[in-house]
């Protein structure tokens, strides 16, 4: 997804879980850089190859056996930034654990679109995705960004506000995946019911469109090529 919900994302889950006594803005930090970090493959390039940065997104910095990289990398810079530029005192390991998480929900995030994760590498190089949100989604995004920056700086409740904004994007989650199940059933009851002799489909696709998760996009493949279908699921009814 954006850099935003990456950012506020990785923060709230790293001041979730720090332990108690970790000051708020070194376990922030930690977890702003976890959730950034991943996304440094977009820097990758080769000279001979225009595609190649395409090719490694979301690629080995996005598997679950380089999250404690991400981790230990995170939590380095938060040391680096208080202690040696800041020059103030602050102590690594307890930022390991919260950076790991951040770095984790980095991924997760990501399985939620449509591009495609190896989140596997390096025993898979399958692309995973899960196609519940749109890579931009502000309904997602604003309440996020708000329980989370008033976990930032209200002067107490950094965890309950912190609780808040894992728990609407859990709940949004929860209606996106509703909406993608109503609209992929809408693709198969159209196909049940459609005079057209065209031949079974070898795949079906559900994506949602962008920004939101009421319009989705489904693609149809079958031996004669490609159709693409939109469905629009709305709160009280369905139709294509």
């Amino acid at each position: 997804m954006d850099p935003l919900t990456h950012s506020f994302l990785g923060i709230s889950t790293a001041l979730l879980v720090a332990r108690h006594g970790t000051p708020r803005g070194q376990a922030a930090l930690a977890g702003l850089a976890a959730g950034l970090l991943p996304d440094t493959d977009v820097f990758l390039r080769n000279a001979a190859d225009p595609l190649f940065f395409i090719e490694y997104h979301r690629h080995f910095t996005h598997s679950l056996a380089f999250s404690p990289v991400i981790a230990a990398l995170a939590a380095g810079i938060a040391w680096l930034i208080y202690r040696v530029i800041a020059r103030r005192r602050i102590s690594l390991i307890p930022l390991l654990f919260p950076a790991w998480l951040a770095g984790l929900s980095h991924i997760f995030c990501d399985l939620w679109t449509s591009y495609g994760t190896r989140v596997w590498w390096p025993f898979s190089d399958a692309r995973v995705s899960l196609d519940w949100v749109a890579v931009v989604d502000p309904l997602l995004t604003l309440p996020l960004l708000v329980l989370t920056a008033l976990a930032l700086t209200g002067k107490r409740n950094a965890r309950k506000y912190a609780a808040l904004a894992l728990a609407c994007v859990g709940c949004y989650l929860g209606l996106a995946i509703m909406q993608h199940h109503r609209a992929t059933t809408a693709v198969h009851q159209w196909l049940a019911q459609s005079d057209s002799p065209s031949p079974a489909p070898v795949q079906i696709t559900v994506k949602p469109s962008i920004a939101n998760i009421i319009v989705w996009r489904a693609l149809i493949r079958d031996p004669e090529g490609v159709r693409v279908m939109a469905v629009r699921c709305g709160l009280a009814h369905r139709r294509s």
